[in-house]
């Protein structure tokens, strides 16, 4: 008979995967927060250009009482668009260089979860007793880990830095349309 309540879930239950992950692999926290800045840096300066078109066309269209003008100090208007180029190259050489750090730092800690993960599964299939290994079909489990682990490997290669961009451009481009709307 049932009293009409559900079981409370275990605390392994509840747990989240990337948490789990987290915690077991916490020599590689450096790397993770160097790859999410690299990620970071490279989205703020991917979104810069845009911005900087737009302090462009206020520098034509208002002249010495622009942005540019206030911000730089100048009032020449080809002196304003120069600095506003300059500062356009620099942030397309900061955005490039993050990009390859950010690609080299997910890439190279993929690689290295993926590895610890394989030593780690294979020390412990080898522990198991022999009768479990009799019972289980050797080639299914092994394509079942090695699918699961190259599955977390694509995620922290790829997944984790789209989703990191993806917020982070979300957050820089509402930011930018607030602080429009707060000056207007």
């Amino acid at each position: 008979m049932s009293t009409g309540t559900t079981p409370r879930p275990t605390a392994a239950e509840t747990s989240s995967p990337l948490r789990d992950l987290w915690r077991h692999h916490r020599r590689y926290r450096p790397r993770v927060v160097a790859a999410v800045a690299a990620t970071t840096v490279n989205t703020a300066a991917d979104v810069l250009p845009e911005l900087l078109l737009g302090v462009a066309v206020d520098v034509v269209v208002r002249g010495s009482d622009s942005f540019a003008s206030t911000l730089f100090g100048v009032e020449d208007r080809f002196s304003q668009l120069v600095i506003v180029a300059a500062v356009n190259v620099a942030v397309w050489v900061i955005e490039s260089i993050t990009d390859y750090a950010a690609s080299l730092l997910w890439r190279g800690l993929a690689q290295a979860v993926e590895h610890d993960l394989r030593v780690e599964t294979y020390t412990n299939m080898q522990d198991l007793d022999v009768s479990w290994h009799e019972g289980s079909a050797p080639g299914r489990v092994l394509s079942v880990v090695s699918d699961d682990v190259n599955q977390l490997e694509r995620f922290l290669d790829t997944g984790a830095r789209v989703i990191l961009h993806t917020f982070w451009t979300v957050v820089f481009v509402g930011a930018v349309f607030a602080a429009t709307s707060w000056t207007l």
